[in-house]
């Protein structure tokens, strides 16, 4: 007969046996909560140096460089494919008939 177990929490309504890890399962301790109080003083902190950061509103320094030696160095190499692969590479325009090969 179903359901002739009566009052017991193992077995449901139908008869069938339930899961006993929901019914076993005891409370995580949680501890209590406690105001953290801060210390008063860290033993060697107060003798340390104080540096200022650095300004976040940049420096207004007119060092430009003379750059000219790029635009001569890179008219000697070109930027190609390498091989079939699908990235590129930086080729001395004397082996440009390589490129791909």
């Amino acid at each position: 007969m179903k359901g002739s177990v009566t009052g017991s929490l193992r077995y449901d309504m139908s008869g069938r046996k339930r899961k006993t890890k929901a019914l076993n399962t005891a409370k995580k301790y949680k501890p209590a909560f406690k105001v953290l109080k801060p210390r008063k003083s860290i033993p060697g902190y107060d003798d340390q140096k104080v540096y200022e950061s650095v300004p976040i509103t940049p420096m207004n320094e007119d060092h430009s460089q003379d750059k000219s030696y790029q635009q001569e160095v890179s008219k000697n190499y070109t930027v190609s494919i390498a091989y079939n692969k699908g990235a590129y590479q930086v080729v001395p325009n004397s082996d440009l008939k390589h490129i791909g090969k």
